[in-house]
């Protein structure tokens, strides 16, 4: 494994974990679970916080990078998730607040 692919999978597990628990799409989501399951459940806390949630996602990701780096379909996969991770870090650092 090269150290390129290893930050691949590392900003890929960082982009599906905040997906999950803070970006605005899936906060009907953690609506839902915490409506369901109650707001001081397990359930709930696991989808919103960023430790719980990052075992149960990144277990995959390393999974499928290590076992699978050269399958093109896991390449764009991690690729597109890593290149997310870099995208919203430029939009939200370097570009200008909007007036």
């Amino acid at each position: 494994m090269t150290v390129l692919w290893a930050v691949v999978i590392v900003l890929a597990a960082y982009r599906l974990c905040r997906l999950v628990v803070a970006d605005e799409v899936t906060k009907p989501l953690r609506e839902w679970v915490a409506a369901r399951f109650g707001e001081d459940s397990s359930w709930a806390y696991l989808v919103e916080c960023f430790w719980c949630t990052s075992i149960y996602l990144a277990l995959p990701v390393v999974v499928l990078g290590v076992w699978l780096p050269d399958n093109r379909v896991v390449q764009v996969l991690l690729g597109s998730l890593a290149t997310s991770t870099l995208v919203g870090f430029i939009g939200a650092h370097l570009e200008p607040e909007p007036e």
